[in-house]
């Protein structure tokens, strides 16, 4: 008789846990089923570092308005801002089985 064979499970997580940030203050409290949240920065900071956290074996990728994404999986990304502008930012979640998920962060900054 043939061996049976057992198809391997792909996670279909696409969550961010969560997202560190080195300064500022969240619109809305974080929260891996929020896709959209604001960052807002005082005047006196002009950047700050995010990086994604995720719940499985996913990865995940960056973009900011006119680039194209780029692997941000276990990296520090640096979001400069001008006083008084603002940037959007997106982290594009894909998950083992290759479903994904888009956060939106737009960071302001006073």
């Amino acid at each position: 008789p043939a061996p049976t064979v057992n198809p391997v499970q792909l996670s279909g997580s696409n969550y961010l846990t969560s997202m560190y940030k080195s300064t500022g203050t969240w619109s809305k409290s974080w929260s891996k089923t929020r896709q959209s949240n604001t960052l807002t920065l005082k005047r006196s900071k002009s950047s700050v570092k995010l990086k994604a956290r995720l719940s499985a074996k996913a990865k995940v990728y960056f973009k900011y308005a006119g680039h194209s994404y780029s692997n941000a999986t276990g990296k520090i990304k640096t979001i400069k801002v001008s006083r008084g502008h603002k940037k959007t930012v997106y982290f594009k979640v894909v998950a083992e089985n290759g479903k994904s998920r888009t956060y939106k962060i737009v960071v302001k900054r006073r």
